[in-house]
């Protein structure tokens, strides 16, 4: 809707979707600082820091396999470049921005996570292991009594950013490619009504809809890391 509807304003849009960002960023920023609190009034749990590295770099190493997904966003940063006003100057600066941003709200997170967590026979990463995807909800919810909550409306925000996110820049790449011959024409054509490449937008909603109608929950994030891989390669 915000992507493709006529009646709302350009600044209504940008409303919008500011809330959803700064807000998101808030909540996580609550996370990781409640986490810094609650150790300076607890000094035990730092503790839970040691050993450091209990599993070695090999660990690291993996983990930073993963983690590279994380930061494949800010090439959404560039698909902007065409609506961006002085792209030149404004774009290098949204990306460092937002890497210093998310960086420093990666760690404080991490950190609050680890403050709040349990351990099984003296393994923080068991405790984790054993309650899969809920295991930072647990330790946020162990941490404070509505850290349970910031996970629910941080999880809102980022789904509703994420998503947004994803179908803004594979509507643009997609359009650039009709536009320079490189995908059917059709995808290059913008709408009179709206202003928008509304061919290539249709074809990414159509596609979200229907990995949520036919494919079960745990299968959608191979649909994800499929989508970015084909992005990526085009």
């Amino acid at each position: 809707m915000i992507n493709g509807h006529s009646n709302i304003s350009e600044s209504s849009k940008e409303k919008v979707l500011s809330v959803i960002a700064i807000g998101q960023t808030i909540v996580l920023l609550l996370i990781g600082i409640g986490g810094v609190v609650v150790c300076f009034l607890a000094p035990e749990k730092i503790t839970k820091f040691t050993p450091f590295l209990s599993s070695g770099w090999g660990k690291v190493l993996v983990v930073m396999g993963f983690s590279l997904i994380g930061f494949e966003g800010y090439e959404v940063i560039s698909n902007a470049a065409e609506e961006v006003i002085d792209a030149k100057k404004n774009i290098p600066k949204a990306i460092f921005y937002s890497v210093m941003i998310v960086i420093t709200t990666y760690l404080l997170v991490a950190f609050a996570a680890i403050i709040g967590s349990g351990q099984i026979n003296g393994s923080i990463t068991d405790w984790f292991s054993s309650l899969g995807a809920i295991g930072f909800a647990e330790a946020i919810g162990r941490l404070f009594p509505f850290g349970g909550f910031l996970v629910v409306l941080s999880a809102i925000f980022a789904s509703t950013s994420a998503l947004n996110a994803t179908t803004y820049a594979s509507t643009r790449v997609s359009f650039a490619l009709g536009r320079d011959g490189h995908l059917p024409s059709i995808f290059g054509h913008i709408s009179k009504k709206t202003r928008i490449p509304d061919v290539a937008l249709f074809f990414p909603v159509v596609s979200q809809l229907s990995s949520l109608q036919f494919l079960m929950w745990k299968q959608l994030w191979r649909v994800q890391v499929s989508s970015l891989l084909f992005s990526l390669t085009l």
